[in-house]
């Protein structure tokens, strides 16, 4: 099961966005951005999340790119491709 997670993010061009900003129980605290602005989104995602779960069949197709099953099958379509040439 997916708990809820609360990503701290030094700069704006932190590539954990990119997978955070996808999963649906993720607060990233923008560290750059006003602090009392943040230290409020923060309480407010912890008040609304606390106790969630979510399961992992519903994060599949999320982040079915990120699985080793899609990354296998990456490599045998190459592989398959390969060998036709």
């Amino acid at each position: 099961m997916g708990k809820p997670i609360i990503n701290f993010v030094k700069n704006p061009n932190d590539f954990t966005l990119t997978y955070f900003n996808k999963y649906p129980l993720s607060f990233s605290y923008m560290e750059w951005k006003d602090e009392e602005e943040q230290v409020e989104e923060l309480i407010k995602f912890i008040i609304k999340n606390v106790g969630k779960t979510i399961e992992i069949n519903n994060l599949l197709p999320i982040f079915e790119k990120n699985t080793s099953e899609y990354t296998v099958n990456v490599i045998e379509q190459a592989t398959i491709f390969k060998n036709t040439l």
